[in-house]
Formats: structure tokens, C-alpha cells, sequence
């Protein structure tokens, strides 16, 4: 690989430690990749050139918007890539496997009149926006619920101390939430942000799985002035790519679970049985 003042350092070494470090990651979407290919040659289908440049498009729209350049575009991406450590040949392989389920899922999605209609009124309809704590124990949720009424300390300032959510750094804030969204917001959360009536006002613990949390009420957000057949269009096709892209994952899930996998190489093999057993 390299001589070092005259000592030599294998290609042998080099790609010891490459395979231990990052072996089963690279092999596992070499393997998907792999998966997705056969998917798409049982239906005897395949993706052009064309389409895998279309996909990176719109990756590259959903993380930095749709008003920068194509070569401003590159640009931010290939600091992103410097940033994550992720090689363009890594990136460029999942945009061409997205791409191939892609091609699997469009077909599948259907977005009627009545879709867009309630899509429309999830995103202009009323919102509240609201705070949380997010704890690991009953106790813990009780004894900071208990600081915030005793004490009377400022909820942003407690998050950031308490919650054991990634929101923390934001003191704890949510992004605005509506009746059936966004997604990622438990159930059980949205269902405690909509029964809180004024502003300030803080709900008793909530428990979502293993963890209990905190809200607190923000912001009511009234609905905006907004008309639906300027705006349905764009609605399609937002909630359309939103449908194909969670399709798409699904697909590579089941894919994924159904195959039968077997890695050849012993340190691959081993990699793959230890995570297994997490």
C-alpha cells in the first residue's frame, strides 16, 4: 500500500481494518442493492440512466430545496458527503437502488380527490405547537411536573437539562401538530397536545412505549386563508412522493426479511450473527 520511510504497509493490513470497521455496512447495501435488482428482474423491468439522474434530483431537492442550482446543489452535497464520511460511489449506489424501488412502488400508489382534500386540511388547518420532556421514568416525569408548578422554572430550560429526546437542544419543541400529523408524532402525544385548551397550560404525564412525556402548550395556530384548487396540485404530488417513498421502504423491508442472506466471508459472518443477537 504505502513504503514509510523505507518500512512497507500492506494492502493486506488496509483492508483488515476497512472490513472491521465498515465491512457489513458497505455488504448490507451491496446485499440490498442486490435484492432490489432481483425484484426488478422478476418483473422484468429496469431502471435508465435517466431515471437514476431523476432520483438524485430530487434527492438532492429534498434536502436543499428546490431554489439552488444543479452545480450549487453538487456542491452542498459533496460537502454533506465530506461531512458524513459517505463516498460519492456510497451515495451514488443508494440513489440507484432508490431509483429500482422507485420503480416498484409507483405503480402501487394511487392518491384519490378525497386524499388531497384531507391532505389539504392536515396542512392548513388548525395547528398548536407545543413543547415536551421526554423521561425515562414515571418518577422523573413527576418530579419535573412538580418543578414546573412549585417552582414555576421556565419549560424550555428544564428540556434542555431533562429530556432525553433529540428536541432537547430546542428546548424541547415540536414541530406544529395537527389532527392526524405529522406522522412521527405518537398518537398518544397528539392525542394530549389537542385536549390542552390554553396557551400555557401543561399536561400530566404521557406515557408513549418505555418513556413518559411532558407537554406543554406554545402556540394555537389558526387555520390558514388558503384556496384548494390553487393549492391541490401540489398537494398530489407532494402526498404522492410521500407515499412512494414510504412504499419503497417497505418493499426493501420485506425483501429484506423474506431473502435468505448468507455471508461467506468469516468476518462478515460474524459481523452479521453479533448484530443479530443485539
Amino acid at each position: 500500500m504505502a513504503m514509510v520511510n523505507g518500512q512497507p504497509i500492506y494492502m493486506s493490513q488496509l483492508h483488515d481494518v476497512l472490513l472491521r470497521g465498515h465491512g457489513l455496512e458497505i455488504a448490507q447495501q451491496l446485499v440490498a442493492t442486490e435484492l432490489v435488482r432481483q425484484e426488478l428482474g422478476r418483473g422484468k423491468l429496469a431502471v435508465t440512466e435517466a431515471e437514476v439522474l431523476a432520483e438524485n434530483d430530487r434527492t438532492l431537492s429534498a434536502m436543499y430545496g428546490e431554489g439552488f442550482e444543479g452545480s450549487r446543489r453538487e456542491e452542498l452535497l459533496e460537502t454533506f458527503l465530506l461531512r458524513e464520511r459517505i463516498s460519492r460511489e456510497h451515495w451514488d449506489l443508494m440513489v440507484r437502488r432508490n431509483a429500482m424501488l422507485r420503480k416498484l412502488a409507483e405503480p402501487r400508489v394511487r392518491v384519490t380527490d378525497a386524499d388531497v382534500k384531507e391532505e389539504f386540511g392536515e396542512q392548513f388547518g388548525r395547528k398548536v405547537e407545543v413543547r415536551h420532556i421526554q423521561t425515562e421514568s414515571l418518577t422523573q416525569a413527576q418530579m419535573i411536573l412538580n418543578e414546573l408548578k412549585d417552582k414555576g422554572t421556565d419549560f424550555a430550560e428544564l428540556a434542555r437539562k431533562y429530556s432525553r429526546n433529540q428536541t432537547a437542544k430546542r428546548g424541547g419543541l415540536l414541530p406544529p401538530i395537527g389532527r392526524r400529523g405529522p406522522t412521527e408524532i405518537p398518537p398518544a402525544m397528539r392525542q394530549a397536545a389537542w385536549a390542552m385548551r390554553k396557551v400555557g397550560e401543561i399536561s400530566d404525564p404521557v406515557q408513549v412505549g418505555t418513556v413518559f412525556h411532558i407537554l406543554k402548550l406554545e402556540k394555537i395556530i389558526e387555520p390558514e386563508s388558503a384556496d384548494f384548487d390553487a393549492a391541490k396540485e401540489k398537494l398530489r404530488a407532494s402526498l404522492h412522493e410521500r407515499r412512494v417513498r414510504m412504499l419503497a421502504q417497505q418493499i426493501l423491508r420485506e425483501l429484506t426479511a423474506n431473502a435468505k442472506i448468507q455471508y461467506v466471508h468469516f468476518m462478515l459472518r460474524q459481523q452479521s450473527q453479533q448484530e443479530a443477537a443485539k
